[in-house]
């Protein structure tokens, strides 16, 4: 876990960094402009389960009609994989919980998908985790986006940030804008949501096969013991 000291020990960003990130800003505003009705992450949420319902629950198709719409708009497709990327965390989540539930398994830590974690070491490994512009954006006058957006959302870390993105509906919905430029400055894109989103449900799977395989095996020991009991008592 990085620690808030060795945020504070984040060098300053140079005068072109800055003059970089106002630029990428700029142009994130410039996105959203096109779609006026996206205010919020939750705004994206609610467009996709209206396009759904308006063609018949049909995913594939909602998720079609929405591509198409956005193709090209570079901020929306990268707040909309983050979305497909949510989902697929949740999902992953959710049926592995279900799982443990069915089985017994109440170990909170056994079966655990880490999606931050994941995140986090794809960032690393593709050497595009950029804490200092993550948090030095917040820095630049120019921007102020402490001013412009005064949310009730504080984070220390790049662990917290990179929670936050797993568990966005746990807390209030983020302003689109701001969102997704705190994910182009940290040197997040779509192509490494999805590819972790994949991953969550891969391990999900994996998971869901071991608790099985295990389910199974002491089934067929318990059956093993009844069975044994019972010819005692025929014996006896």
């Amino acid at each position: 876990m990085r620690t808030r000291k060795e945020m504070l020990l984040l060098r300053k960003l140079t005068y072109e960094e800055e003059q970089e990130l106002i630029k990428m800003y700029k142009k994130v505003e410039e996105d959203f402009e096109k779609f006026p009705e996206i205010k919020t992450t939750e705004d994206l949420f609610r467009w996709r389960e209206q396009v759904k319902e308006e063609n018949q629950e049909d995913g594939e198709l909602r998720n079609k009609i929405i591509e198409e719409r956005i193709n090209g708009n570079d901020s929306l497709e990268l707040l909309y994989a983050w979305s497909q990327f949510s989902c697929m965390v949740q999902s992953a989540k959710s049926n592995v919980n279900d799982k443990k539930f069915e089985f017994g398994i109440e170990d909170r830590d056994k079966y655990r998908i880490k999606a931050a974690g994941m995140l986090h070491k794809r960032l690393v490994e593709k050497k595009q985790a950029h804490p200092e512009r993550l948090f030095g954006i917040y820095q630049i006058r120019e921007l102020s986006l402490g001013i412009r957006y005064p949310i009730d959302r504080t984070l220390n870390t790049t662990y917290e940030y990179e929670k936050a993105l797993v568990k966005e509906d746990e807390q209030e919905s983020w302003p689109a804008v701001l969102f997704v430029a705190l994910m182009k400055a940290y040197g997040i894109d779509s192509d490494t949501l999805l590819e972790v989103g994949r991953e969550a449900e891969a391990m999900s799977k994996e998971y869901i096969a071991e608790m099985t395989v295990e389910y199974d095996a002491q089934s067929g020991n318990q059956s093993m013991d009844t069975h044994k009991v019972h010819e005692k008592k025929i014996e006896g």
